[in-house]
């Protein structure tokens, strides 16, 4: 563990510190998702071979955990469960180092394991980044923030090169659900002559779907998100499909 690393680590957790610097673990993170992240992909193998951008990384997903939600407005703890998701996952692949796919990290639940592994020591209890979404989704009641977790997978919506903050949460999840239905492997549109157009969408919408409402609910999000360029093509009635899900590494190759 590097000096600089610990003293990192040391100011993060410090109750007095945190309570004076509040902002300055998600202000390093910024940095580091604005150096790492391009467009749906993230620059791992760079990431982790720069030690003291991935101790520090280390260090902010523990100042994340040791946050205590309760000292939270409303948004600015779903803002703390997004980013602690975020940083775990980025955490988990930077350390791990899969070569094709994060579910190479866990064989069990049919490579999904990984996700249901209670790796997150956060609010008094060790839990799974299952568990912390499950929270994020319950408390939220927004659909929205499907959009923000990060799975570092291709199908997966893309990483925000950005911290989430509570006082800017509304825009930033506006921000990543209309950037993810611009996507080809989230919405395809097919028109079928002589019927209603066949929309195929992400499995997200299939996975989470009372999350949207139920079926009326997918289709109402989609016509509100979708780009300006396609909503004719979805004023009237449509057929719902859905996309397989890649999740190969969104690895950035340098």
């Amino acid at each position: 563990m590097t000096t600089i690393f610990t003293l990192y680590l040391v100011l993060s957790l410090s109750p007095v510190a945190s309570a004076v610097n509040g902002e300055a673990h998600l202000n390093r993170y910024d940095l580091l998702l604005e150096r790492y992240v391009e467009g749906d992909r993230v620059r791992y193998d760079a990431w982790r071979q720069n030690e003291e951008d991935h101790a520090a990384l280390s260090g902010i997903a523990a100042a994340l955990e040791a946050t205590d939600p309760a000292s939270l407005d409303e948004p600015s703890r779903q803002a703390l469960y997004i980013n602690l998701y975020n940083a775990k996952t980025l955490q988990l692949v930077l350390d791990g180092n899969p070569k094709e796919s994060i579910r190479e990290l866990s064989k069990a639940r049919f490579g999904f394991g990984i996700f249901f592994k209670e790796i997150v020591d956060f609010d008094g209890k060790t839990i799974s980044l299952n568990a912390l979404e499950k929270r994020l989704r319950e408390e939220s009641g927004d659909p929205r923030v499907h959009f923000a977790v990060h799975c570092a997978s291709h199908s997966c919506p893309g990483l925000l090169d950005e911290a989430f903050r509570g006082e800017r949460l509304d825009e930033q999840l506006e921000h990543q659900s209309f950037a993810y239905l611009e996507r080809a492997d989230a919405m395809l549109i097919e028109e079928r002559p002589g019927g209603p157009p066949v929309v195929r969408l992400s499995k997200i919408f299939d996975w989470y779907a009372k999350d949207f409402g139920g079926a009326s609910g997918v289709r109402e999000f989609v016509r509100r998100y979708a780009p300006v360029e396609r909503r004719d093509a979805l004023a009237g009635g449509f057929r719902i499909a859905y996309l397989d899900y890649d999740w190969s590494l969104n690895r950035v190759v340098d």
